[in-house]
C-alpha cells in the first residue's frame, strides 16, 4: 500500500485588513478555556501585512519575487526593521 502526503499552505490575501472578532453566546463564553482576546492586539489588524511579514522573515527570495511592491511598501514603512536587515 503506497502512502501519499500533500503539504496545504494557505494565508490571508495581502490586502486583508482585519479578522472579525465573533462573540460567543454568553453560555459558550463560560465554558471558554485560553487566552482572552484583546480587540487592539495588532495582529487582528493588518491581516495581509502581517502575512507579508511571515512570508519575509522565512523566505525572502520568494517574497521579493512574487510580492515586489508589497515588499517595498513594508521596507520603507519599517525603516531599519524586518526587511531593511533582510536586504
Amino acid at each position: 500500500m503506497s502512502r501519499y502526503s500533500i503539504a496545504y499552505f494557505y494565508s490571508p490575501s495581502l490586502h486583508a485588513q482585519e479578522i472579525p472578532l465573533l462573540q460567543l453566546p454568553p453560555h459558550l463564553a463560560a465554558q471558554a478555556r485560553g487566552p482572552e482576546s484583546d480587540p487592539l492586539n495588532p495582529l487582528f489588524t493588518h491581516i495581509g501585512t502581517n502575512a507579508l511579514k511571515g512570508r519575509v522573515r522565512s523566505h525572502l527570495e520568494v517574497a521579493a519575487r512574487f510580492y515586489p511592491e508589497q515588499l517595498e511598501q513594508l521596507r520603507l514603512s519599517q525603516p531599519g526593521g524586518l526587511v531593511s536587515s533582510a536586504y
